[in-house]
């Protein structure tokens, strides 16, 4: 009896729940769907890719139900099935913030082709056999099929927008062809689309001539002063009349003297901007030698840029091309370079980041679809019928209906109107990422960002760079550099430093992999080391951690969970052995003990390990080359500290180093569609840091690839002619 009961119910409450639960899932996607641009925890991630999964498949599910329940429902209660269907097709259009939730997903547009005509084919179906002929409620329900179709058509739209392969497909020529030739659709497109375009410009000249307009006229003071200047001469009141018309009419003349002189402004800064392109089209083809001189030029040039010239540069900023592995030509990545030095670091650094959120947006996202023109007028189209629709919906008849249909109705439809009110801002999804309950601990980006371009400007460009082949040498860097800037010209005189500084020298010139696992473990032991021998009280290793060991851990995080990140083809079994060597040596030596805090268990395991490889030990066959050659690379940094270089500069040199080998993976770690993707998941350290060298000037992917390759066989036939010559 419980369980036919409990059937029963589940039969009456079936598609109330069914419907409900999709609004509610919806209700979610549009709260957090943008939380994914931070590096949210895992059980959060899983909740959103559950909604966005979930959020398509219950919708469809619920129109598969009342595809077959019509027929076994009365009347009275199948006739809000009206209703419910158009606000299905609403919830399978997705919200604008979680477009897509990996980049993968774009390609799928034509997928979401079969869902809209399939999906609005059985919700017209349903329409048509549950429609009662009341009219109020099928002016509501066309009106909701209309909005319903109209978003279900965005969704595919955007997603084929977002395709990475087509970011590139439209350079600046073909967009300047469009403004002189219009956009190929005729004239009546051009028209609509200078319209939609110039709406809000048309409505601000309106409101302004309205307002003129209705300026009030002079007080009765007035009037009466020139009644008594009227009676003691006309040429008094003349006068007067005049300074007093002068007086209204000159906020209005002022007026458009300043529109005259803003749009004066804007013609004047457009054809600087058609001179600067025309330029870049004669300049693109400068070569890598023409493009050091004039970056260099731009370093030692000083001084404050106006602010147009600043607005003229960071509109060539185009963070899409890098994304796209699009070749960005030489004149434009100098104005980009400009444009960061022109600006204090702070400035810049949420330059890189607006770039990178910039692209979050066009690929994940359907902002950049419903911002345009004719987007925003349906946008408007869609929030006028969903309001009118739930008005129509509370000027019906509904006694004739279950009364738990009606509430569910009620908050189907305004909760779909509040969400396409709130939408047409898209505050409400901006403003709730700012939370930080949920969003998890990464390095600090900012820090990461400042020594980034430190390198890059201080060392590279001002420096080191002094030609083409110094600056790719200046992109090949891991840690050489580094080690000449901090290690002085005697440390070779020293009778142990010899050996010292070849260890660290191999260590640089190993497999990447190699020498970022050699560095990792030599710098956990040397900050362990100096901990201990710099605070004997063993406390908390929360208390400052350097940016080097920071960078060094996070690069480990790549190592081990996203190892293409860090260099196609890197081993993970490295780390997996080496992590196998040290639990051997822990095991079966002296290094165990008693230890209370991590921190004390730390310095204990890295003074161990140190001792262990040090000293001759009987299991020594047994362990890898690895973890002893990261002794002694340990050992060659506290040889450093005690004998060459104080703490501090110590630091420096090893987060200079990380700093190189950053950089080194992030140029080369598969280009930016690899970025792409990672954003996906949250902004990666490692996306920052390549975003930045890009924008910095530093080589790309796409430059690595067409670097143009000198004729070997002329090589080889000088090479040939100088052998021929000597065995004469």
């Amino acid at each position: 009896m419980g369980i036919s009961s409990a059937l029963d119910w589940w039969d009456d409450w079936k598609l109330r729940i069914l419907v409900l639960g999709s609004n509610t899932i919806q209700l979610f996607l549009f709260i957090y769907g943008g939380v994914r641009w931070h590096r949210i925890s895992l059980w959060f991630r899983l909740c959103i890719w559950l909604a966005y999964i979930g959020g398509d498949s219950l919708a469809i599910y619920t129109l598969a139900t009342l595809f077959n329940r019509h027929k076994h429902e009365a009347p009275a209660v199948s006739e809000l099935e009206v209703l419910w269907a158009p606000i299905l097709l609403i919830h399978l259009s997705g919200q604008d913030m979680i477009a897509s939730y990996s980049i993968q997903d774009n390609y799928l547009w034509w997928r979401q082709v079969v869902t809209l005509v399939s999906q609005v084919t059985v919700a017209m179906y349903v329409f048509c056999l549950a429609w009662s002929g009341e009219k109020i409620v099928l002016k509501a329900a066309v009106l909701l099929f209309i909005v319903g179709i109209l978003k279900f058509c965005a969704k595919p739209w955007a997603l084929k927008r977002a395709i990475i392969r087509s970011i590139a497909r439209h350079p600046p020529s073909v967009l300047r062809r469009k403004k002189l030739i219009g956009s190929g659709g005729g004239q009546l497109v051009d028209y609509w689309r200078s319209c939609t375009t110039g709406f809000i410009p048309t409505v601000t000249m309106f409101v302004v001539s309205r307002e003129l307009r209705e300026r009030p006229q002079p007080n009765d003071e007035t009037e009466a002063v020139e009644q008594g200047e009227r009676r003691e001469g006309g040429q008094f009141h003349e006068n007067l009349e005049r300074s007093t018309v002068k007086t209204a009419i000159e906020p209005v003349v002022e007026q458009q003297k300043k529109e005259e002189e803003e749009e004066e402004e804007e013609e004047e800064e457009e054809e600087e901007e058609e001179e600067e392109e025309e330029e870049e089209e004669e300049e693109d083809l400068i070569n890598l030698n023409e493009y050091v001189e004039r970056a260099k030029e731009i370093m030692n040039r000083q001084g404050q840029l106006s602010k147009p010239t600043l607005r003229r540069l960071q509109s060539v900023l185009q963070p899409e091309l890098f994304m796209a592995d699009a070749f960005v030509t030489y004149s434009k990545r100098l104005k980009i370079l400009q444009f960061l030095m022109a600006i204090n670091t702070n400035y810049s650094y949420r330059v890189i980041r607006a770039g990178l959120f910039d692209v979050y947006i066009r690929l994940y996202t359907r902002v950049r679809v419903t911002i345009m023109p004719i987007a925003s007028w349906l946008r408007l189209l869609s929030i006028l019928l969903a309001t009118t629709a739930a008005g129509l919906y509370t000027r019906s008849h509904k006694d004739m209906y279950n009364k738990h249909d009606i509430t569910v109705t009620y908050i189907l439809f305004f909760s779909t109107a509040l969400l396409e009110l709130i939408s047409l801002v898209t505050l409400c999804p901006l403003f709730f990422p700012l939370a930080r309950w949920y969003i998890k601990q990464t390095p600090s980006m900012d820090r990461i960002f400042e020594a980034v371009k430190h390198h890059v400007i201080f060392y590279g460009w001002s420096k080191y760079i002094k030609s083409a082949a110094s600056y790719r040498r200046f992109n090949c860097m891991r840690g050489q550099l580094a080690m000449k800037k901090f290690l002085p010209g005697s440390a070779k005189d020293h009778p142990a430093a010899s050996k010292h500084l070849l260890v660290v020298g191999n260590s640089l010139s190993i497999p990447f992999d190699e020498s970022v696992l050699l560095w990792h473990i030599a710098t956990e032991i040397w900050f362990h080391h100096q901990t201990r021998t710099s605070n004997d009280d063993n406390t908390s290793l929360d208390s400052a951690v350097p940016l080097g060991l920071e960078i060094s851990r996070y690069m480990m995080y790549l190592f081990t969970s996203q190892p293409e990140m860090l260099m196609p083809g890197t081993r993970s079994h490295l780390f997996a052995n080496a992590c196998d060597d040290i639990t051997f040596m822990a095991k079966y030596s002296d290094i165990a003990g008693h230890s209370i805090t991590l921190a004390q268990a730390a310095q204990q395991l890295a003074k161990g390990i140190l001792h262990t490889a040090r000293h001759r030990w009987v299991y020594g066959d047994c362990v890898g080359p690895l973890i002893p050659k990261a002794c002694e690379l340990a050992d060659a940094l506290i040889f450093f500290m005690e004998e060459l270089l104080d703490h501090s500069t110590l630091e420096k040199m090893v987060r200079d180093v990380w700093v190189e080998m950053l950089c080194y993976t992030a140029s080369r770690c598969g280009g930016g569609y690899l970025h792409a993707v990672s954003l996906g998941s949250g902004i990666e350290p490692l996306t920052l840091v390549w975003f930045s060298q890009c924008y910095l000037g530093m080589e790309t992917m796409a430059d690595r690839l067409q670097r143009p390759v000198p004729e070997p066989e002329k090589e080889e036939e000088k090479t040939q002619g100088a052998q021929d010559s000597n065995k004469e």
